[in-house]
Parts: structure tokens; C-alpha cells; sequence
């Protein structure tokens, strides 16, 4: 049982998982806590029947693995283009790990790549082969029949997911949601896979069989979304969708940022960064913000007759950097640029 958030949505949803499985399939629980110290996850653990419990964190930090210097020795020299492809083709025994090493990185230090090898991503590398050898030890001296889990992402919940799953056992993995959404996951290319993929043709077939009501029933559920009604994170990200929060108009946004009423509005949402962009096979871009960010600026900056607003993530701020070092440059077209900050914290 995996407890290493420490959200009330994570845990509590985990306790009532694992008790549910308790009665339905006779399993005993083991907890995974961060560390020793988180006396307030212990106590809850304890008060459904927990007993045994792995110190996640503090068995990780414990020391370096002597592999660890033979990967990083393998990265050591690298930039760019060729430094990213090598550490996300990263295996360990056979099992795919390099992108959660990758991800691990990008959300600890908030970049949005990596050009070269430093101090955080080779103590990354280090606590991937603890986690590794963690996880196998659990797996080799219990008869593991089921990991739920927070998450499937990050070195911290992706190694043991991984090298489980690869073991034969059974994952359920949960996702933020209103009540108990839960997948269930077996073998590894399932649980090395997205928690939800949109299909082309349940759109088409939606469109057929629905029409407009598929249509409007898209716009409704847009609009609630969007006003922080009714979305499915209302209740991970209470300050975003606090009524306290303020709300203007199109109008006055456009006023309060010198844009002309008279032309039209574009808005470029930019990625999430520090999240798992790469927990994603199959994505068009290997790399978010050197391909894709980079490329989707460079075409808008080319429609003069757009007023661009940028949306960034909260805490990109390497990227705001990035935009206003790139809007210096020449403009090839006269393109009125906006930063702005949506008061929503995840």
C-alpha cells in the first residue's frame, strides 16, 4: 500500500482501497511511508490494522550504489539532444526507467529539459538504483498479489510499479477525481501506459451516433470546467477554484492588458513542465520545450493579425524567462505578446 503522499486524498483513499481489498481478496497489508518521522501517516496506517511497514525515503538515502557511477559515467560528456535520448533509453536489468528519471528530474528542480549533466541528476541516478533494489526486495521476500498505488509516474512510485508489474502482480493505481476512480493494471506495458487515452474513433463514433448533443454536451462540460465547477481536480486544487478567487471579464481582461477590442484573441496554453511529460509512448514531440514549445512560438509569432496571450503553469518560471529573453529577438510580424498568471496553485 502506497502512502508516501502526504494528502488526505491520496491516503485516505488508499486505507479505503486496501481495507476493501483486505475483505475481498484475504490480502494483508504492508505500507510504503516516506519515513519514520511521519508519525500522523503511521497512526492512521495503525488504526485500519497496519503493522508492517517500509520506510520508503529514508532506505533510499541510506548510500550510493557502485552502479550508480557506471550509469552516470555513461551520461558524463553528453549535451542535448544526445545527453536526453541516452538517459531516457535507460534500463536497469531490463526494466524502462530512464523516463521516470527524467521526470523525477524535471519536477525536483522545476526545469523544463535538460542540457547536461549536474549534481541533481546524479543524485537522481543514485536514488533510482535504491528504489530498484528496494522494490525487488520487497517483492523477493513477500508473495506480493497486489500494489495499489498514488501514482505510476516518478522514480519513487514508477520503479516499484514497474518492476512489479513485470512480476506478474496485479496494480491498482488511483487518480484524482470525485470518489474512487481506479484502474487496474497488469503486466508492464499497461502500467508504463496513461491513465486515460483519448481515441480517435470514440470521437467519431460519438459524433455519429450523438451529433449536436455530443457536441454540446463537449461545450457544457468545457465551460463548468473552465468556471471550476464540477472538475474533476476541484478538490486537489481548492485555491484555484476558491470562491475568493477573482473573476474577470473577457472585456476587462482585455483593458487591463492594452489589447484592442477590435482583434481577435488567441491563447497558447503552454505544457505542463515539471509534470510527467514523458510517461507518454507515442507522443509526437521527444522533448516539450525544445520541440514543441520552441516550434509553436515560432508559428504564432508569424500571424500578426493575433493578439497572443500566454498561459503559463504557476511555477514555470524558467520558461517566463525564456519567453521574454526569445521576445527580444526581432519580430517578424507585429505580434502584441501578454504573460499572464492564472491564480490556480497545483
Amino acid at each position: 500500500m502506497d502512502l508516501l503522499v502526504d494528502h488526505p486524498f491520496y491516503y485516505l483513499g488508499n486505507l479505503i482501497l486496501g481495507t476493501y481489498l483486505e475483505f475481498a481478496r484475504g490480502l494483508n497489508h504492508w505500507a510504503l511511508v516516506s519515513s519514520a518521522t511521519d508519525q500522523k501517516i503511521i497512526l492512521l496506517a495503525r488504526s485500519v490494522g497496519i503493522e508492517q511497514f517500509t520506510f520508503v525515503r529514508d532506505e533510499a538515502a541510506k548510500d550510493v550504489r557502485l552502479e550508480a557511477a557506471q550509469i552516470i559515467a555513461q551520461l558524463e560528456g553528453l549535451t542535448g539532444h544526445e545527453l536526453r535520448c541516452r538517459f531516457l533509453g535507460l534500463n536497469v536489468n531490463g526494466l524502462p526507467v530512464g523516463d521516470l528519471l527524467y521526470d523525477t528530474y524535471l519536477r525536483e528542480t522545476r526545469q523544463a529539459t535538460r542540457h547536461e549533466v549536474d549534481d541533481d541528476l546524479r543524485a537522481d541516478v543514485a536514488l533510482m538504483l535504491n528504489y530498484y533494489a528496494l522494490s525487488d526486495r520487497l517483492l523477493q521476500d513477500e508473495e506480493v498479489g497486489a500494489a495499489f498505488v498514488e501514482h505510476l509516474v516518478y522514480l519513487r512510485f514508477g520503479v516499484l510499479v514497474r518492476l512489479a508489474a513485470a512480476q506478474g502482480v496485479v496494480i491498482y493505481a488511483r487518480y484524482g477525481g470525485e470518489g474512487m476512480r481506479i484502474h487496474r493494471r497488469l503486466g508492464l506495458e499497461s502500467a508504463s501506459d496513461v491513465m486515460t487515452r483519448i481515441i480517435p474513433g470514440h470521437i467519431d463514433r460519438a459524433l455519429t451516433e450523438e451529433g449536436e448533443a455530443a457536441i454540446r454536451t463537449a461545450e457544457k462540460t468545457l465551460h463548468r470546467r473552465m468556471g471550476g465547477s464540477g472538475d474533476e481536480f476541484e478538490f486537489l486544487n481548492g485555491e484555484g477554484y476558491s470562491p475568493a478567487r477573482g473573476k474577470i471579464s473577457t472585456k476587462e481582461l482585455s483593458q487591463s492588458m492594452g489589447l484592442g477590442s477590435d482583434r481577435p484573441k488567441g491563447l497558447l496554453m503552454l505544457h505542463a513542465f515539471p509534470d510527467a511529460n514523458h510517461f507518454f509512448p507515442g507522443l509526437l514531440f521527444d522533448v516539450f520545450f525544445n520541440d514543441w514549445y520552441l516550434q509553436t512560438l515560432e508559428a504564432v509569432r508569424d500571424q500578426p493579425e493575433i493578439d497572443w496571450l500566454v498561459k503559463l503553469r504557476p511555477n514555470s518560471w524558467p520558461i517566463a524567462a525564456t519567453i521574454w529573453s526569445w521576445r527580444r529577438e526581432p519580430m517578424r510580424s507585429r505580434v502584441m505578446w501578454r504573460i499572464f498568471m492564472w491564480s490556480l496553485k497545483v
